[in-house]
């Protein structure tokens, strides 16, 4: 009993883990997007949104800084660059 429970909790923590990371990788590519579009102010809002919901995202921290750097924040774009 205790094993078939085990096995059905790692399957809804498994299924849970990968919608919740489709959703990041959804928002990651609309940054990346935005950005591509010259968006930088649209990308950083959109990679703060995904650093929310996954602090060790690295490529939005990458995307976040490289905005900034283009909008000529440096400070901002070397907080980014760091985490």
């Amino acid at each position: 009993m205790f094993k078939k429970f085990f096995i059905v909790l790692s399957l809804l923590v498994f299924c849970a883990s990968s919608a919740f990371c489709a959703a990041n990788s959804a928002l990651v590519r609309t940054g990346i997007s935005q950005y591509k579009a010259k968006n930088y102010v649209g990308c950083i809002y959109t990679m703060k949104d995904v650093i929310k919901k996954d602090p060790s995202n690295a490529m939005a921290h990458y995307y976040a800084a490289i905005s900034y750097a283009r909008l000529g924040d440096k400070t901002e774009a070397t907080n980014y660059y760091t985490k």
